[in-house]
């Protein structure tokens, strides 16, 4: 019996942009998930496309009745181009190379490899699904399944690409899948930084990843891009209800996942958050530190001096070797494991003064949110209570409602302060400037001459 999907069944900004083709002389066919998602009920996200027509073709017949975004992904076995037409339709077009049953075969995953002649959907409104292999079975069973013996270790990033499916379609691994991810998990050390975080980042934004993440390091896969993994799975760190270094820092991830999910619990405002995939996968990083710094200062009792330092520095060098993140992203991430204690050493005080509560926005980049976040979800594991934190946040954001987060320009620059001084460049310039933007803060002084007056009586001192 064939498998027959109707054109009324697919979206309608779909079935208006492929009647264009009418008149084009092409051969194109709908590949892939698209036709996955809708046999689940599912709307696609976006289609796959393979078409004889040379793709810059189809750019020029698309730009004479919409407005196109487009961007080349490369880096894969089957390199395509992404057009985003008006805004609501992505379209991912790969040339065809032999025939639709050549590029049916080289798929990742036999629910992938799922295919239908367009040209006929659109001259019949119906066409016949297509499947080399048990694709169709597979999808209504919801099983993942590699497309032959060689998907895996052809292409390891397809390892992360099978969790993500697993999170986001509740699909179930064959047993051939669960053998080839022990088997070839190892490949995804030469893997392209770039390809690792389009994937793993695709998890980690998925509001209930934790299990997901869970299951990634249980199963070794996540230890093979980032090897720290594998001695904080072995470092003994009794931070009940962990016992190990990597179950604490499991424990951040799943707390701050259920702090985020609940708004900030009133907290914080969660749409402040600059980079939501790169603060959660903080919660796994934040105490890496831990494994170079543990210093014993008697037989019984030991420190982890510096060790959101050394951390920071760790995170970092990941962020941008491993996972080719941007110096902007790389540096975020370690801005937020060198300050995770921040705001635990701050409990400490009652009162926060301006200048302090100033500091720490300087120091966070103006991402404080992001760094309390990480704090707070580090208290939440070990069970901890957060009110002080809680009063803590509540101090900053009275702040920021008077002052914002914009950096303080002092009135006076380092050379005229050199002047005044009769200094040369030195780490004290900025220290007394650091003084001037406090006495800033605190209203004390609101003009130039004041602040001249304070230089001066900083130097009779």
């Amino acid at each position: 019996m064939k498998n027959i999907i109707y054109l009324d069944k697919f979206d309608e900004r779909f079935i208006k942009v492929i009647k264009e083709f009418r008149s084009v002389e092409t051969r194109f066919y709908l590949t892939g998930g698209a036709i996955r998602d809708m046999l689940n009920h599912i709307t696609p996200a976006d289609y796959d496309i393979i078409t004889d027509t040379p793709i810059h073709l189809i750019v020029e017949f698309l730009k004479k009745n919409h407005q196109l975004k487009i961007a080349w992904i490369e880096n894969r076995i089957n390199p395509l181009i992404r057009i985003d037409i008006d805004q609501e339709l992505v379209l991912d077009f790969s040339p065809l190379k032999g025939s639709l049953i050549d590029n049916l075969n080289s798929r990742d995953f036999s629910v992938n490899s799922l295919g239908l002649n367009l040209n006929e959907l659109i001259d019949n409104k119906k066409a016949e699904i297509i499947s080399t292999s048990t694709g169709l079975s597979d999808t209504k069973e919801k099983l993942l399944d590699p497309i032959t013996k060689y998907s895996i270790r052809n292409d390891p990033l397809r390892i992360i690409r099978s969790f993500r499916f697993k999170l986001y379609n509740d699909y179930e691994f064959s047993n051939t899948l669960i053998n080839d991810i022990q088997k070839y998990s190892y490949l995804l050390n030469n893997a392209k930084g770039e390809r690792i975080w389009m994937e793993l980042s695709k998890i980690i934004i998925h509001p209930n990843s934790y299990k997901i993440i869970k299951e990634m390091i249980e199963t070794d896969v996540l230890e093979n891009i980032f090897q720290d993994i594998k001695k904080m799975k072995a470092y003994k760190h009794d931070k009940p209800p962990a016992e190990t270094l990597m179950e604490h820092s499991l424990y951040t991830y799943m707390k701050m996942e259920d702090f985020l999910n609940n708004n900030g619990k009133g907290i914080i405002n969660v749409d402040s958050i600059y980079d939501i995939p790169v603060l959660k996968l903080s919660a796994l990083l934040h105490d890496v530190g831990k494994l170079y710094t543990k210093r014993y200062v008697t037989d019984n009792e030991f420190h982890f001096y510096n060790h959101e330092i050394v951390g920071s520095k760790i995170a970092i060098l990941f962020a941008r070797n491993s996972l080719s993140l941007s110096n902007v992203l790389a540096n975020y991430l370690g801005m937020l494991v060198k300050n995770h204690m921040r705001s635990h050493l701050f409990t400490r005080i009652e009162k926060l003064s301006d200048h302090a509560i100033y500091r720490f926005i300087r120091d966070c980049d103006g991402h404080i949110e992001d760094a309390i976040c990480l704090s707070i979800a580090d208290a939440l594991s070990t069970n901890s209570r957060i009110t002080k934190l809680s009063g803590i946040a509540k101090q900053i954001n009275r702040y920021i409602g008077i002052h914002s987060k914009k950096e303080i320009k002092s009135l006076l620059d380092g050379n005229e302060i050199m002047n005044i001084l009769t200094l040369n460049p030195s780490k004290k310039i900025a220290i007394i400037k650091d003084e001037l933007i406090k006495m800033q803060i605190e209203r004390k002084i609101d003009t130039k001459n004041k602040a001249i007056n304070f230089i001066k009586r900083y130097k009779e001192n």
